[in-house]
């Protein structure tokens, strides 16, 4: 029997592409599913980006089109025979890896945008982590599947740009392996992907004392301290300083690491998910020294 651990189907279905398929649509989806697997291939050759050299080793060519919708067979091919830690690695890994990451990330987001923070445990099996939810829900998937999981955020969030722009639509990769997890983006779970950053405009006045802090970066973790009219939970925030002030006040953030509180100005980012769908948990603050002497003295 031929070996199909190579093969998967790519399918894009939904009651507008039965009619006709926009080919817009349909070359940001494809080109960004190629996208995913080069980023796999990357991992595991250790080259930074697709180059055309590279292209010249590692490619997905489509197969057998079928009507009524984009559906087709396709084939991940390596050119060359290619080793990691002495291990041959193949089309199989990457398409298994790449899958793994898409759980891991749907798993992750999805707590996160539930308000809830996943724990995140090493077991005892090498290379495997499990992501524990407030449900004790378990889901384990390799360590590279997780250090692959950022490359991949890109291309799937512009696929599910796509998605969402066009209800009804799926996009499905499914392994001809079927103990491998398809990926899927539906109009249910685009949202997740389409995940940003919004930073409100209103200014908090808090007190903390800085946990640590990189002055490379200006950034870094703070500790606010609990006060009788405290805008946001007494709790531990990253936190990055305000670029416009950062070399005014980043003796004082430094000083704050020997145990000093300090008086901060913070502007509060929140997730956002979807269209607009504002997570209320914060993700990090924005912070400045509090010098304004026209303001009225922080209740601490």
């Amino acid at each position: 029997m031929a070996d199909e651990s190579n093969k998967i189907k790519i399918a894009l279905t939904g009651d507008k592409t039965k009619e006709a398929i926009d080919l817009y649509q349909l070359g940001v989806i494809l080109t960004n599913v190629q996208n995913i697997y080069d980023k796999g291939y990357c991992y595991y050759s250790g080259n930074k980006k697709m180059t055309a050299k590279i292209r010249e080793n590692f490619k997905i060519t489509s197969k057998s089109f079928k009507r009524g919708s984009i559906i087709f067979d396709a084939e991940v091919f390596i050119c060359t025979a290619q080793q990691i830690l002495g291990e041959n690695f193949t089309p199989e890994l990457i398409i298994k890896t790449v899958s793994e990451a898409f759980k891991y990330l749907c798993a992750i987001l999805g707590e996160k945008q539930k308000g809830n923070t996943p724990t995140i445990n090493l077991v005892n099996s090498p290379g495997a982590i499990c992501i524990v939810n407030p449900e004790k829900n378990i889901i384990t998937v390799s360590g590279n599947a997780v250090k692959l999981a950022d490359g991949i955020k890109r291309p799937l969030k512009n696929i599910a740009e796509s998605v969402s722009e066009n209800p009804g639509t799926e996009l499905s990769i499914v392994p001809k392996n079927n103990e491998i997890t398809p990926v899927s983006i539906t109009s249910e779970n685009a949202p997740l992907f389409l995940q940003g950053y919004f930073r409100s405009d209103r200014r908090l006045y808090l007190r903390g004392i800085v946990k640590n802090y990189s002055a490379d970066s200006f950034s870094g973790q703070i500790q606010i301290l609990p006060s009788a009219h405290l805008p946001i939970a007494p709790e531990k925030y990253s936190f990055s300083i305000l670029e416009e002030y950062r070399k005014r006040d980043n003796e004082a953030f430094i000083d704050s690491l020997k145990g000093h509180p300090i008086n901060v100005d913070a502007y509060a980012e929140y997730e956002v998910y979807g269209k607009g769908n504002v997570n209320d948990k914060i993700r990090k603050l924005y912070l400045s020294l509090h010098n304004d002497d026209n303001d009225e003295p922080l209740d601490f």
